[in-house]
């Protein structure tokens, strides 16, 4: 008897309690400095959010709109811009997620037509875009070469349509995010090292 009820208590709460939060805190900016969730870290990764984030990692946006807010969160989370020996600026994806790798390939391709670009596999994967690529996709987040990559959100275009807020929240999910398994309650956050992002 009680277990029904409790899983009627969290249906009602997903169904509906989550979307409302959702829809409100998506009409508004985030209020920097504001922690919305928070819970404690884990040294391994569960299967239950291996499966989400391989799950998400397979979904392409149709608009080029939503995959350009979704690149410009994996390059919030896990890019760099660095500037080379001969002094010509690339972007580069660092994760040890292969399927955020591989996801932030496919946005590459689909997105720009990007074919050639160095792809590392050792400590991690690193996906290096050369200059003009990095110009190009710099240019399309809204972010000049001389900002740091944080900054590429704040009171962008990028951000106006709800499909792509949908497309930056799933994006930083898979950079930097976690949730919890649906046995001990659902719980989801978004890890950052600094206020800014």
């Amino acid at each position: 008897m009680i277990f029904g009820i409790k899983q009627i208590i969290k249906m009602l709460f997903q169904q509906l309690i989550l979307p409302v939060v959702y829809n409100a805190c998506t009409a508004k900016p985030v209020i920097p400095g504001t922690v919305i969730l928070a819970d404690a870290h884990h040294d391994e990764i569960p299967f239950s959010m291996l499966a989400i984030k391989e799950e998400l990692s397979r979904h392409i946006g149709s608009g080029r709109h939503c995959r350009i807010a979704e690149l410009a969160a994996i390059f919030t989370f896990c890019g760099s811009l660095e500037a080379g020996t001969d002094g010509k600026k690339s972007l580069r994806i660092q994760t040890e997620n292969e399927a955020l790798s591989r996801k932030g390939f496919t946005l590459l391709q689909k997105t720009f037509n990007i074919e050639l670009m160095r792809v590392y596999k050792g400590n991690g994967y690193a996906l290096e875009l050369n200059e003009q690529d990095t110009k190009t996709v710099l240019q399309a987040i809204e972010l000049s070469e001389g900002e740091p990559l944080e900054n590429c959100v704040a009171d962008s275009r990028l951000l106006l349509r709800n499909c792509c807020r949908r497309a930056f929240v799933r994006g930083c999910f898979l950079a930097s995010g976690s949730i919890s398994a649906p046995q001990k309650g659902y719980h989801f956050e978004i890890v950052t090292v600094s206020e800014k992002r």
